[in-house]
Formats: structure tokens, sequence, C-alpha cells
């Protein structure tokens, strides 16, 4: 082979080592050019909340009593809102933007509240707390003993007797050992129920509760015969009479 010849061969070899690494740089610079499509992203529309501006009722409401609870809340757009109550205690009658609560029996603070909806997703709530104080203890009130004797007419003796009322009434009296009936009259506003407990300075008292027998002492004499009225809860209320006990027939 000529010199000619391996220069010819070299040079071609050399074109063909060229063009090899040329079509890899190619094909990869047309995958970067192309172009990359961006992902679709979806804003989802805000939800717009009724606005409660002002929920009105009385702050102190007595046990069983009534107030108005009153609710106000806008929204723009929305003409339609529906109104949901609920309370800790108590009673709600009515619906819509007003509605009446009715007090318990029992003392404490009450929350009322209301949601407001607008039909479309949007919702507001709001509170208020109402009071029912405890209730005022009425005590027992002894009205009246009535004093019986055997085959006599009752009298009845009541406390803070007037001048007149008492020019009608005869003094107590009994025989020794006479058996006499004995009745207290009282009333308690609240309807608690009442108890009863009687003392007498002589003689000996027989029963319980409202109607007693009293055993006369059997020395003559002036004798108290109390009973004291009381519904557990405040002060008991006493009342007294005087009998005079005689050694005969009276």
């Amino acid at each position: 082979m000529t010199s000619r010849k391996l220069l010819d061969t070299a040079i071609a070899f050399s074109f063909l080592l060229t063009s090899i690494s040329v079509l890899p740089a190619c094909a990869a610079t047309q995958q970067t050019q192309t172009p990359v499509q961006s992902p679709t992203v979806q804003v989802e529309p805000e939800i717009v909340k009724p606005v409660i501006s002002d929920l009105k009722a009385d702050s102190m409401v007595a046990a069983l009593g009534t107030t108005q609870v009153t609710c106000t809340a806008t929204e723009t757009g929305a003409d339609n809102l529906t109104y949901n109550w609920a309370a800790t205690g108590g009673t709600i009658t009515g619906a819509g933007s007003t509605i009446t609560w009715t007090a318990p029996s029992l003392s404490g603070g009450y929350m009322v509240t209301v949601v407001v909806s607008d039909g479309k997703g949007g919702a507001s709530k709001k509170s208020v707390v109402i009071n029912v104080p405890e209730k005022p203890n009425h005590p027992a009130v002894v009205d009246a003993i009535r004093y019986t004797r055997p085959k006599r007419m009752p009298v009845t003796i009541k406390p803070n007797m007037t001048d007149e009322e008492k020019k009608k009434v005869s003094t107590l009296v009994a025989i020794k050992y006479e058996v006499v009936e004995l009745s207290c009259l009282a009333h308690d506003e609240d309807n608690d129920p009442l108890t009863y407990v009687w003392q007498a300075t002589g003689g000996k008292l027989i029963g319980t509760g409202t109607n007693m027998q009293w055993i006369a002492a059997g020395e003559p004499g002036t004798y108290t015969i109390s009973v004291e009225v009381s519904d557990g809860k405040g002060e008991p209320d006493v009342f007294q009479i005087t009998v005079s006990v005689h050694c005969c027939s009276g």
C-alpha cells in the first residue's frame, strides 16, 4: 500500500468516528427542545358566610319565665337565611329569626345558640347566656290552732287577732285529765312539705303532724301549748295558746 492510500484511509476512518459522536448529541438536543405542558389548577370559589350582627335576649329570667331571643343576620346575595336554635336548658318555641325561650325551674346559667345558614354551604353561629336566679323561699306560716273539747264546739285561735275577734273567742279551758283535740292550720306559698313540732308545759301530747291530742294536766293551773311549723328551708313559724286547767267541769 502506498503512502497516498494510507492517508486516504486514515481520513475516511476519522470522518466516520466524527459522524458517530455527533448523532447522539443531536438527538439529545432535539429531546430537550420538546415543550412541557403545565398542569391545570382549579380555583375553588370562596364560601361567603352570613354575618350575625346581634343576638338579643334578657340577661336574667325568673324560673319558668319567658323571654324573646332575636337574631339579626345578613349576607350579600342571600335572600333566604335559615335559623336553627338550640339551648342547654329550658324550652324553645317558634322559628325564624325570633324565638321564645322558657326558663326551667332550676336556677343557673343557660346558653341559647343560633346557627344561621344560607343554603350554599355558608353558616355562622352565635350564643347568648341567660341567667335564672334562685327562687326566693317563702317560709311556712301558722294561720291558727283549733282547740276542741269533748262535746263542745271548736275554738279557733289565730295569731295577731284584733280586739273584736278576741271578744268572740272564749277563754280556753279544760278539766284535769280531759282529752282535747288540737289542729294546726298552716300554709306555705311554695307548697313545700311542712313539719310540725308540738310542745306543752304540762299534760301529755299524743300524735304527730297537724292533728294532736292533749291530755290535760292533773293539776289545776295555766299551761301553754305551742306548735312549730317549718318548710325545712327558712325560719320556722311558732304559735302558742294558753289553757286554764280546772279541777272540775268548766
